[in-house]
């Protein structure tokens, strides 16, 4: 018997790190799979898993993240921490709008407004850009970073008229 050499059991859990320790309810002392040689005497190792934390990442897929309680960042994508197994709670809010400026460059055309707006809706965050499954705050973090995309449907469009006598605008 060579106590150099001998290893403890590896205890492997998805989504969480294990180890041992010397208790039930203790912190890990020895990591699975480390060396026997700390060791001395008759020992018993309780098993203790704890969840990891992954990156959960919301892209705003063409609009802007507006608030982010719990969340890190704005603007294009926010993350936070959340533990394996755990839900993501709180989700961020966005909004998506382009501003247009119109100009009809000395054609003589008129125009109602020099600017217009589309404004879109959000339907919602899920797993894909496009199509993908619906996530909430109840949906649990899996064993991975995950990214989460906003997708939209078009709600409004405040657009210019334009008028040219003689012509079709």
């Amino acid at each position: 018997w060579s106590k150099s050499t001998d290893k403890l059991a590896t205890v492997t859990k998805t989504g969480y790190t294990c180890g041992w320790a010397t208790s039930s309810t203790g912190s890990v002392v020895y990591a699975s799979g480390a060396s026997t040689n700390a060791i001395t005497g008759t020992t018993t190792l309780y098993a203790v898993c704890t969840a990891n934390e992954y990156t959960l990442t919301a892209n705003s897929n063409g609009g802007s993240i507006t608030s982010t309680t719990g969340w890190t960042g704005t603007g294009n994508t926010a993350t936070k921490k959340v533990s394996f197994g755990s839900e993501y709670g709180t989700l961020p809010s966005a909004s998506r709008s382009v501003n247009i400026t119109y100009n009809v460059n000395g054609t003589g055309a008129t125009l109602s407004s020099t600017t217009g707006t589309s404004t879109w809706t959000l339907n919602g965050w899920y797993t894909a850009a496009t199509g993908g499954t619906k996530v909430s705050t109840t949906t649990t973090m899996g064993s991975s970073n995950t990214t989460i995309y906003a997708q939209w449907s078009k709600s409004t469009d405040k657009l210019a008229t334009v008028t040219k006598t003689g012509y079709t605008c």
